[in-house]
């Protein structure tokens, strides 16, 4: 894309997401985002890089379905923490060929007890989709699962295949509440305006 290393001022940060001034302002003195440049002093300006872009993005949708601060900040913060968000928007090709990986690997431990031709059967039905599905945009949903074993990720692929997805289906039913979010679009509304 080549916006990854270009910082961005507030002014152009709240043109191109779709907010306020006030808003860039508030949500990066407030801890939600955290610019890639820090301004050092009086007269010296934040820069915000593509990352933060997104996170601003997700900052605006989040509180648009009415999420309160706590829980904005801690999605944000669990998503900069495992860098999650960083290695998506960084190559979101290789994030989806390590979801297959991750995929095998998941369906090879959860069937281990099936008979060894049942399993590969399994594994093969995954993996042949995963292997011909070729995106052709940046597509992702992050799934946010919040309970005893919170876990956010992001699921490379559109929305509707994201929701067929057994491993989605299972995070839904182990924990105590689940978000998801069309990060896809996110970046398809920045991308738009850059």
């Amino acid at each position: 894309m080549g916006n990854e290393a270009k910082l961005f001022l507030n002014k152009e940060v709240a043109e191109i997401v779709g907010i306020t001034k006030r808003q860039v302002l508030s949500w990066t003195e407030k801890g939600l985002v955290v610019p890639a440049k820090e301004s050092p002093g009086v007269g010296t300006k934040r820069g915000y890089n593509y990352i933060n872009l997104l996170e601003f993005g997700l900052c605006k949708s989040l509180f648009e379905i009415g999420l309160g601060f706590r829980a904005v900040k801690k999605f944000l913060e669990d998503l900069r923490n495992d860098g999650t968000i960083k290695d998506w928007a960084n190559n979101w090709r290789n994030y989806y060929k390590q979801l297959i990986k991750d995929v095998k690997k998941h369906w090879t431990k959860k069937f281990k007890d099936e008979t060894p031709r049942e399993m590969e059967r399994r594994i093969g039905e995954m993996s042949a989709f995963l292997e011909t599905y070729e995106p052709q945009k940046p597509e992702g949903v992050i799934a946010y699962f919040a309970g005893s074993a919170s876990k956010t990720w992001i699921i490379p692929l559109a929305v509707a295949y994201a929701l067929d997805l057994n491993v989605l289906k299972e995070g839904l039913s182990g924990s105590d509440s689940c978000l998801l979010i069309n990060l896809g679009k996110i970046r398809e509304n920045i991308d738009e305006k850059l």
